[in-house]
C-alpha cells in the first residue's frame, strides 16, 4: 500500500558521544534500511535546512573549542540555533525513531523526546535489550509496544505499517495524501 512512502522520520539519539562514529552509524543503517519504504530521514547529523548550520562533528569541535577559550555567548548563540533546527526538524516529521543508551546522558533528546509527545508524534524507541532496560521516568511515558531491542524491529513494525497490516492510530499519526506532499 505504500503508506509511509514520503513519511518523514527524525533520526534522534546521542550525538556528543566519544565514539563518534556510534551516533553516525545506526542513522545511516536505519536510512539505507527504510529506503525501500520511501521514508524520507531527517538526520541531524546531516544538512537538513538551508539556512542552518550542520551539525557535524567538525562543527561540535569548534563549539567545544569555543566553550575552552571563554567564548560563552558565542556557544549559547550556536547551540540555540541548533536546537531551533532540530524542533524543525522534529515539527515537520510525520515520527521518530530514537536510540537511547540509559547509561549515556543525553540532554537533547530528552527535550525532543518531549516535544514529540507534546505533538503527539509516533516515537519508535529503541534501547538496547528492550523494555526491560527502559529508565523508569520514561517508563511512565512508553507503552511496552512502542519499545524495541534493535533497529530491525523497528524497520519491521514500519514494513507492516507501509503494508497496512498494522492500522494507524489517528491520535498519533497524521499523513498527508501523496498530493500534498
Amino acid at each position: 500500500m505504500k503508506i509511509l512512502n514520503k513519511t518523514k522520520c527524525y533520526l534522534a539519539g546521542a550525538i556528543q558521544l566519544e565514539n563518534k562514529s556510534i551516533s553516525q552509524n545506526w542513522r545511516n543503517e536505519f536510512e539505507q534500511k527504510t529506503k525501500e519504504i520511501g521514508i524520507v530521514c531527517l538526520n541531524p547529523l546531516k544538512k537538513m535546512f538551508k539556512n542552518f548550520e550542520n551539525e557535524s562533528f567538525d562543527y561540535q569541535d569548534k563549539l567545544l573549542e569555543l566553550l575552552k577559550i571563554g567564548d560563552y555567548a558565542q556557544v549559547h548563540h550556536k547551540c540555540k540555533s541548533i536546537i531551533r533546527k532540530d524542533y524543525a526538524a522534529i515539527d515537520r516529521a510525520d515520527f521518530l525513531v530514537v536510540v537511547l543508551n540509559p547509561k549515556i546522558p543525553t540532554w537533547g533528546t530528552n527535550c525532543e523526546i518531549f516535544l514529540a509527545q507534546q505533538l503527539r508524534k509516533p516515537v519508535f524507541l529503541v534501547i538496547d535489550g528492550g523494555y526491560k532496560n527502559i529508565p523508569l521516568w520514561w517508563a511512565g511515558l512508553f507503552k511496552p509496544k512502542w519499545v524495541y531491542d534493535n533497529i530491525d524491529d523497528v524497520v519491521l513494525t514500519l514494513k507492516k505499517i507501509d503494508s497496512n497490516k498494522i492500522k494507524l492510530n489517528k491520535k498519533y499519526w497524521r499523513i498527508l495524501e501523496d498530493t500534498l506532499m
